[in-house]
């Protein structure tokens, strides 16, 4: 790979795997570092590229090892969301009581925030495997096929976690908006 390639691919790749690298390890400089070694191994295993899949989802197949391995030399337990301080902080601005959050008012912008807050606070209650396929779906608009090769599972176990994952999001703000706005009559 010359650097010329090696730049547009960059280019291209780096900011995706950025925001997935961000949104799993809530610490930008964490993120930075794994661009950079997420980009060493494509840099170094390009001829290894077979063209099975497409380059966006080898590259993405190699940030979500990536960032399994940063979990494993945490020594934590790679199956919950608890993964770092970051995330605990998130987790106990979870437990406030929804009645400390201020009341929604009319403007758009202060509906726009409190929706974008209750969202993230549902999408936290997703399980790993839940918020891994909602982030590779919905954000970085991956097919099921490129889902299911990223997180080696077959293409009916990602559609039924899609599926699962909709369910929950549904139901989890049906419950915010029903404590926020009162119960619908």
């Amino acid at each position: 790979m010359n650097t010329k390639q090696f730049d547009s691919i960059y280019l291209e790749l780096a900011p995706f795997v950025f925001k997935l690298a961000y949104s799993k390890l809530f610490n930008k400089e964490d993120a930075e570092e794994l661009v950079q070694d997420v980009f060493l191994v494509v840099f170094e295993k390009y001829d290894q590229f077979r063209g099975d899949s497409q380059l966006k989802t080898w590259v993405y197949k190699i940030t979500y090892r990536k960032i399994q391995d940063h979990y494993k030399a945490q020594n934590r337990n790679k199956r919950t969301f608890e993964r770092s301080s970051n995330a605990q902080n998130i987790e106990n601005f979870e437990l406030l009581n929804l009645k400390d959050l201020p009341a929604p008012t009319q403007s758009e912008t202060d509906k726009y925030e409190n929706f974008e807050m209750i969202l993230y606070q549902v999408l936290s209650t997703l399980n790993q495997e839940q918020q891994w396929v909602f982030r590779l779906s919905w954000e970085l608009k991956l097919t099921n096929q490129e889902i299911s090769e990223i997180l080696e599972k077959s293409i009916k176990a990602i559609e039924s976690i899609r599926f699962r994952t909709m369910s929950k999001i549904r139901e989890e703000l049906s419950k915010k908006y029903d404590q926020i706005y009162g119960e619908s009559e």
